[in-house]
């Protein structure tokens, strides 16, 4: 059975180091970018955000980040809206539900709090993504870019506008609906 849950200090390192070995390993980010060291910095992560983690027995197998609207790691959400991003499932836990189970745990949230939609950005690359993001209700759209934010490289990571891309490349938001 899978656990969903905040994560623990202890956990940070792994955490960090999970969410790089996706997302570098994914061709998504290059290993030595400022965006990589975004995505290691767990402590961060919930210092500005909250950090949810999927735990399978005693493993940590994956994670993402929870961002509010107007929160540093908040890249597209907008009033009523709750944001996710940097979700990231070991390679020996895809296909366990692991990724699921994380997603559904932030609608609920979302449901809760009383917000109309859960947001997230993605790449075209990122197709296991995408399949859980449709699993759960999911409706594209194109969002306009809310402004620059050079602080992680010219690279187009870490944007204001949250489409973790590279440039010239397409990017999609997709909501969920919470409700």
């Amino acid at each position: 059975m899978i656990e969903i849950r905040e994560v623990l200090p202890a956990e940070f390192e792994t955490v960090g180091e999970l969410t790089v070995q996706s997302y570098v390993g994914g061709g998504f980010v290059a290993g030595g970018s400022p965006y990589a060291e975004r995505l290691r910095d767990t402590a961060t992560r919930v210092e500005q955000g909250r950090v949810l983690v999927a735990v399978l027995g005693e493993e940590v197998v994956g994670s993402l980040t929870i961002a509010e609207p107007g929160t540093p790691f908040a890249d597209v959400a907008q009033k009523g809206e709750l944001e996710f991003r940097m979700l990231a499932v070991s390679p020996q836990a895809r296909g366990s539900g692991a990724g699921t189970a994380l997603v559904r745990a932030v609608i609920a949230e979302a449901y809760d709090r009383g917000d109309h939609s859960v947001v997230i950005s993605t790449q075209p690359e990122m197709v296991d993504a995408r399949r859980i993001w449709r699993s759960q209700r999911v409706r594209s759209r194109s969002r306009a870019r809310v402004g620059a934010d050079s602080r992680y490289g010219a690279d187009g990571h870490g944007s204001r506008s949250g489409l973790i891309t590279r440039p010239g490349q397409p990017s999609t938001v997709a909501t969920i609906p919470a409700r």
